[in-house]
């Protein structure tokens, strides 16, 4: 089946009903690349549904595996960088395929509470690194359309430390997902739960909440480029 696009400019509306009404997987490892021998960064990776056993494409279930997902959810993305990186306070997709039309505008902001959390329980190396964390707004997800077949594509820009420049600038972005309710709103803080890798869903709320649904803990690789220094 041929896909739609919904491609992002400024605050353009986008399709990603679908995207949260399973749980969400990087389709291919993230990658990064120097932006135009500045000393910065672009971070760039793809989240897809993941619903195999429907047909979607998505390659596997995330960590908590394939659910019947709620009517609203948040999507959860955080980057684990280097202490001293800079990054926006707000991003939102370049782009989007899904076989809905048009729906809610998504837009991922800085999230303290899951930056907390992440910092505190994910891997890294605390001398070296730290996590920059990020929640959206709820997206709606209407439940008669199955969500398949939903890929959303970003690219965020960074700005690498001092100490980088001329170095490799290693990056490993995460996503998660965050059921919408009475007893767990849109604003709620997040907690991870003892793992952050586990579905933390049935829990003191009863509602779905798992903070790292990919990579797995055995595939958390870093995205690597070298950032060249700027010839005078």
């Amino acid at each position: 089946m041929r896909l739609g696009r919904a491609a992002l400019a400024g605050g353009a509306t986008v399709a990603l009903a679908a995207l949260f009404s399973g749980c969400v997987v990087f389709t291919a490892p993230p990658t990064v690349k120097q932006v135009k021998k500045q000393p910065k960064v672009k971070v760039m990776f793809e989240v897809c549904l993941s619903d195999p056993d429907e047909g979607s494409g998505c390659q596997d279930g995330g960590n908590s595996g394939v659910y019947n997902g709620p009517n609203e959810m948040r999507l959860l993305v955080a980057f684990r960088v280097p202490k001293g990186t800079k990054a926006p306070q707000s991003f939102e997709p370049k782009s989007v395929e899904t076989d809905n039309p048009p729906t809610d505008t998504l837009v991922l902001s800085r999230d303290a509470s899951y930056k907390r959390e992440l910092n505190q329980k994910a891997p890294r190396n605390a001398k070296k690194f730290k996590y920059l964390g990020y929640s959206s707004n709820g997206i709606d997800v209407p439940s008669e359309t199955g969500g398949l077949n939903a890929v959303a594509r970003f690219a965020v820009k960074m700005t690498v430390p001092q100490d980088r420049v001329g170095k490799r600038f290693k990056v490993r972005p995460v996503v998660g997902t965050y059921e919408v309710s009475e007893d767990q709103p849109v604003d709620e803080p997040i907690d991870c739960g003892p793992d952050p890798f586990e579905d933390q869903g049935f829990g003191s709320s009863g509602e779905f909440l798992i903070c790292i649904d990919s990579p797995s803990p055995d595939e958390f690789d870093n995205a690597k480029a070298k950032v060249k220094r700027k010839k005078r």
